[in-house]
C-alpha cells in the first residue's frame, strides 16, 4: 500500500483516500507520454529496461543517457 501512495505523492497516480481507489493520473506535463514510451521499451526490450532498473549508478549523465538508446545508431555502425 505504501507504494501507491508514494506514486501519489510523485503524482503518478490519484486516490480518493488512504486506501484507495487509486487511479493512473499522471499530473506533470508530458509525464503520460514517457510512461506509455517506457511501456514500449519494456514490451520490446524488457531484459534492458530491467538491467537499467537495477544497475548502480554510474555517476555519468551520459551514461545514463546511453542505456536509453535502444536503436543502432547510423553513424555508429
Amino acid at each position: 500500500m505504501q507504494h501507491l501512495l508514494d506514486l501519489v505523492k510523485r503524482g503518478l497516480l490519484t486516490s480518493t483516500g488512504d486506501e484507495g481507489p487509486f487511479q493512473y493520473a499522471p499530473k506533470a506535463p508530458g509525464l503520460d507520454e514517457i510512461i506509455r514510451q517506457l511501456a514500449i521499451d519494456y514490451a520490446e526490450r524488457r531484459v534492458s529496461v530491467i538491467e537499467l532498473i537495477y544497475a548502480k549508478p554510474s555517476g555519468s549523465l551520459q551514461d545514463f543517457s546511453d542505456a536509453f538508446r535502444l536503436r543502432k545508431d547510423p553513424n555508429h555502425g
